[in-house]
């Protein structure tokens, strides 16, 4: 079973503690636990560059609400290898067909500003890609 250890999705235990009251809403999101079977933690978190974090290195996981907040400001680190996936734990409603139009949200002049250097690939090395 998936728990927010194997995950590293925060939200994950109120998902499955509101399964059983609201059922049809739960449906909706099943498919998102279909995209992390055989996923580790290390495949969906990336350092961030937020400057509130005076260049210190700190890890956000996609499907937390900071974690999809910084990924998409462009603050992920562009070694972070995004697979298609990644797009769905953002917003899992997301229509499939846009999946492929999606550019790498990463902005590499804001890695530079935070004086992380490099800090190694990260995210899912086997099916993403880094930013170009």
């Amino acid at each position: 079973m998936l728990d927010q250890e194997t995950t590293g999705i925060e939200s994950f235990d109120l998902i499955l503690k509101s399964r059983s009251k609201s059922i049809d809403k739960w449906k909706k999101l099943q498919h998102v636990a279909s995209y992390l079977e055989g996923k580790s933690a290390a495949d969906i978190t990336f350092t961030s560059s937020h400057p509130s974090y005076g260049g210190e290195p700190v890890q956000h996981t996609l499907g937390s609400a900071v974690g999809n907040l910084h990924f998409l400001l462009g603050y992920a680190n562009p070694q972070f290898h995004v697979a298609p996936y990644h797009w769905v734990l953002v917003d899992p409603f997301i229509d499939p067909e846009d999946i492929p139009k999606m550019d790498h949200p990463s902005r590499p002049d804001y890695w530079a500003k935070s004086g992380l250097g490099d800090v190694g690939e990260e995210g899912d090395l086997k099916e993403g890609s880094p930013h170009p």
